[in-house]
């Protein structure tokens, strides 16, 4: 899946002269939507300031080698079931009553939730099941059912419970690189609360569906970057807090992945913006304010002061009037204090480019 928004930026535009946003560490956030599993990407929310990364977007069935993962799905399945009662009725290998480690129970409620069918399983030695995995663990007939051990071709190994062949319940699943899912299964899936554990140490801690993260969550990098709010299908969406290892962090809306709608921005140096975003920029109505006391109050565009605005001065000044791209441009009015007459005067202008051109 490709992130609908490409970054979110880091407002380091600086404007020239008088009226300037001071530069910040050159940051830029990309919050790609991807397969977590794919390692030629960068992981998780890690290495925002140098990379494109990936917002935890987890098809963990795409990154299985499982047997029920094709695309006539119920063809294979039938396919399947077929080749393991074989296998089980020609192997030689005989399981007398003797060889099971233990039978017990269990409780399965029926479709409509209103009673409960006793199943009566049975554990098994490892075996090897057509599909090249193999299997250790509790079985109702033919079909892998409770608690057991799965290894897949490639090294993936999952430990927990399962349902008519497919992971269902609690488990944890050991990817052959080094990454782990711990947490609610349902139909083979993700489902429900987990955690996921990249190899490098990025976390996601939340909620899942049809295995993607979906709902609320927390994401942590390596590096220190965090990210905790909600979640749509795998993106960014509603709600939500993202921090920087450096202090520096956006609380708002999100959408797609990216700063959409009402926001406060905080940088580690002080300077702070609350107001509008759009497509992960300063984007609408906002106040903006430095540490030195100054404070703009009008419209942006394009992460600039752009429009109609009312830039406030420490020491009592005030430009009120148009903005193009950051700087002054057109009709203003400029306030400023008169030591001599200890009064404020007020001037009207026009400027071009951030620079005065006339009074009028």
């Amino acid at each position: 899946m490709g992130a609908k928004c490409s970054c979110l930026s880091y407002f380091k535009k600086q404007e020239p002269g008088e009226v300037y946003v001071p530069a910040e560490t050159s940051k830029a956030l990309i919050i790609q939507s991807q397969n977590i599993y794919n390692e030629a990407e960068p992981i998780m929310i890690a290495n925002i300031i140098k990379y494109p990364d990936s917002s935890i977007v987890i098809p963990i069935q795409s990154a299985l080698r499982g047997y029920l993962v094709r695309k006539n799905l119920h063809q294979e399945y039938s396919e399947y079931q077929q080749e393991l009662q074989y296998t089980l009725e020609t192997s030689t290998e005989t399981h007398h009553v003797s060889d099971l480690i233990y039978t017990h129970t269990a409780q399965e409620s029926n479709t409509l939730g209103q009673e409960s069918v006793e199943k009566r399983l049975i554990r098994k030695p490892e075996t090897s099941l057509p599909d090249g995995s193999t299997y250790e663990g509790e079985w109702d007939n033919n079909n892998l059912y409770g608690e057991g051990i799965k290894i897949e071709p490639d090294g993936t190994k999952y430990v927990g419970s399962f349902k008519n062949n497919l992971r269902d319940g609690y488990g944890s699943l050991q990817f052959a690189n080094g990454d782990t899912y711990t947490g609610d299964f349902k139909s083979g899936k993700a489902e429900g609360k987990g955690v996921y554990l990249k190899r490098t140490g990025s976390k996601y801690e939340g909620e899942f569906q049809d295995d993607i993260i979906h709902g609320y969550g927390k994401e942590k990098s390596s590096d220190g970057s965090a990210y905790e709010g909600n979640y749509l299908y795998g993106l960014k969406n509603g709600k939500g807090i993202y921090s920087w290892s450096d202090g520096s962090y956006y609380r708002g809306d999100f959408k797609e992945n990216c700063m959409d709608g009402h926001g406060e921005f905080q940088w580690s140096s002080g300077k702070k913006y609350l107001g509008e975003f759009k497509n992960g920029m300063i984007h609408g109505q906002g106040v903006l304010e430095w540490p030195d006391g100054r404070k703009y109050v009008g419209e942006f565009e394009n992460d600039q002061m752009h429009g109609n605005g009312i830039l406030e001065y420490p020491d009592g000044r005030v430009h009120e009037g148009s903005w193009r791209k950051g700087k002054k441009d057109g009709r203003g009015i400029y306030t400023f204090f008169n030591r001599k007459t200890s009064s404020l005067i007020k001037k009207e202008g026009i400027w071009e480019s951030g620079a005065r051109v006339e009074w009028v």
